[in-house]
């Protein structure tokens, strides 16, 4: 029977953002990504997680993530992730993120101020 890999999750904000073309993957010929994007949390330096944006049922979802990932870098706001850890690899692939919106004051500022 094939090994497994485990779904985990992790919480923190985004510290690197690359998009690149299909196909050229990412990291070192023995741990490579195949992914079109990759993130870096800043509380976990260590890993890096892709997002492959094929052509396929899970496009979508993909599109729709890579949105949400993006949107929280560029806010500077925590990102859940859950992802595939692969035994052995500092390299693991995306499967579902998303934010939590943070508290809301109960009255809107006022705009003249």
């Amino acid at each position: 029977m094939a090994n497994m890999a485990e779904i985990k999750q992790r919480t923190g904000r985004i510290n690197f953002f690359r998009v690149h073309e299909a196909g050229t993957m990412y990291g070192p010929p023995d741990d490579r990504l195949d992914a079109e994007v990759i993130i870096g949390l800043e509380n976990d330096s260590s890993r890096v997680y892709g997002l492959p944006l094929k052509n396929n049922d899970k496009l979508p979802a993909a599109r729709a993530m890579f949105s949400l990932l993006q949107d929280a870098f560029n806010a500077n706001e925590p990102v859940t992730i859950d992802y595939r850890e692969e035994s052995g690899s500092s390299r693991h692939q995306l499967i579902r993120a998303w934010r939590v919106k943070r508290n809301q004051p109960d009255e809107m500022p006022d705009p003249s101020q």
